[in-house]
């Protein structure tokens, strides 16, 4: 009890001078502490509660896990394989009638018609999503609803931001259109002494970008690597990075695992994905992708209606400035858990690129 009478730790005393008022007030001081200690104890049982059920799902997923690498391995799954694909592709024909004809220039026939823009799901397919659905279960791949593009970018750089303990980073192809933000910004805000871009195009613009970051953080040294990384020769002297960045740059690349290993090699703790992806439903499987690039003129307009995917000309070739592929989000997170690395933190945006289309935010740790 202090001299003015002031409650202090511990029980509550009562000085003389207090009388009446001063006993009125210890009571309902003490009835006060009384019901938040309740609320608190309360509270603490529903946080064990919760952790005891996270517990029970984790084990859960893993012994589904188990189960299914059994089922997949049993001689009975081998047998009816050939029968399960049958039946698959006979619903399919029967869903959407007569298959698309090619002509002599291997251009969608007038005749035909494309697949359905959405697909149902195969009998198998949901149970075996066990990964990004423990994911999303977890609240590690969130819905994320953004109002437009703007609000978009600065998910990005939220997303490599959020790297914490980054004193180096390197982009990958990160010129384009931004010119270097998503790695500029993020290496002031988490005050990193080394950014380094790797870009077949330079821009001047970047220069710029570099000179303001520098008046922000002025211990930040930036490299420009004037590179194409789809080449093995070039990791070989590459100086490793805490951080690396690949944002709308692996559906363009036809050897987008090799390229993801190579990177994986040259990086430390976190790598930051971002791009449009398919949507699950788009499937009959998980960890699904598809090679768009030479898909029927006819079919590649269904999947852009609506969506960021601008037309572009007929290629014969892989062309690397076009739209190559509609990886699902579950296959990026199998390609990224193969080489040794898990979601750490994930958002997916429907809408915003288009109906088919979701804008997957990802990033990832070692495993």
């Amino acid at each position: 009890m202090s001299e003015g009478g002031e409650l202090t730790s511990g029980f509550v005393e009562l000085s003389p001078e207090h009388g009446e008022a001063g006993r009125e007030r210890a009571a309902r001081l003490q009835l006060e502490k009384a019901a938040v200690l309740a609320d608190l104890g309360e509270l603490e049982m529903e946080v064990r509660a919760y952790r005891s059920d996270v517990k029970a799902l984790r084990e859960r997923v893993a012994g589904l896990e188990t189960e299914l690498a059994g089922v997949y391995a049993s001689r009975s799954w081998r047998i009816t394989s050939p029968l399960r694909l049958a039946s698959r592709a006979l619903g399919g024909l029967l869903e959407r009638g007569p298959p698309v004809a090619r002509d002599g220039g291997g251009t969608a026939s007038e005749t035909g018609s494309a697949r359905p823009a959405s697909s149902p799901k195969g009998p198998d397919s949901s149970a075996s999503e066990l990964r990004s659905l423990a994911a999303r279960e977890a609240g590690t791949l969130k819905s994320l609803a953004l109002s437009g593009v703007h609000d978009l970018c600065q998910e990005k750089v939220n997303l490599v931001a959020g790297c914490v303990g980054t004193k180096s980073l390197r982009d990958f192809g990160g010129l384009w259109a931004v010119y270097g933000r998503y790695l500029l910004e993020p290496a002031v805000s988490l005050k990193a002494e080394f950014a380094s871009m790797v870009d077949v195009t330079p821009r001047a613009e970047f220069d710029e970008a570099v000179r303001l970051a520098k008046q922000q953080n002025s211990r930040l040294e930036v490299e420009f690597i004037n590179d194409d990384f789809r080449d093995p020769g070039l990791y070989a002297g590459l100086r490793p990075v805490d951080t690396s960045i690949l944002f709308d740059v692996l559906l363009h690349q036809e050897n987008y695992v090799n390229v993801l290993r190579e990177i994986s090699q040259k990086t430390k703790r976190f790598i930051c994905v971002a791009q449009p992806c398919l949507k699950e439903s788009e499937f009959f499987l998980p960890s699904s992708a598809a090679l768009l690039q030479f898909w029927p003129e006819a079919l590649k307009d269904k999947y852009r209606e609506a969506s960021l995917w601008p037309k572009e000309p007929k290629v014969a070739r892989f062309t690397t400035g076009y739209w190559m592929w509609g990886h699902s989000v579950s296959h990026l997170m199998d390609c990224l858990y193969g080489l040794g690395w898990t979601l750490q933190s994930g958002g997916e945006i429907a809408g915003i690129v288009g109906p088919r289309w979701d804008y997957a935010l990802l990033r990832f740790v070692r495993s």
